[in-house]
């Protein structure tokens, strides 16, 4: 009997293992993105986009990005910036504030959609890049989605 209960705390370690590396490897969406008042919505390759956010992980680096939305590829993630295939838009840095906010309603973060990029629905939001915490914390996507258009 005491070989099974070994046997059994010996799973329950190992799954409990297991669920905390996992746990630790998912980006963690904190914050929202918002598109500047002139900032478009749907266009193709070259079109710049501005945004800004609220409510990031506070004095942390950041970079602008663009990711599919899942339909291209199946993700394990429901958020774009989940995962490490997003594409810069604008590298950065920019610092978020005290208080999360990544540049401003003024004076967004900006940068064209990058070419090579598949028409669809895409995801614009801020991803960390704050050294030794790269892909820890993202914010969520701009809302609506950008629709990436042919030339």
């Amino acid at each position: 009997m005491t070989g099974r209960l070994t046997t059994a705390a010996a799973a329950i370690v190992a799954i409990a293992l297991v669920s905390v590396s996992l746990a630790s490897a998912c980006t963690a969406i904190r914050g929202t993105t918002q598109y500047s008042a002139a900032s478009p919505t749907t266009g193709p390759p070259g079109t710049t986009i501005s945004a800004y956010a609220t409510g990031a992980a506070s004095n942390s680096l950041f970079k602008l990005v663009v990711g599919h939305d899942g339909k291209l590829k199946p993700r394990r993630g429901l958020h774009a910036c989940m995962e490490f295939e997003e594409t810069a838009v604008s590298a950065g840095p920019w610092r978020s504030d005290v208080y999360g906010n990544i540049a401003d309603a003024s004076s967004p973060a900006s940068g064209p959609i990058p070419e090579g990029l598949v028409p669809g629905v895409w995801h614009v939001c801020f991803y960390e890049i704050t050294p030794g915490q790269e892909g820890a914390t993202a914010t969520a996507a701009a809302s609506p989605l950008f629709t990436l258009t042919m030339i």
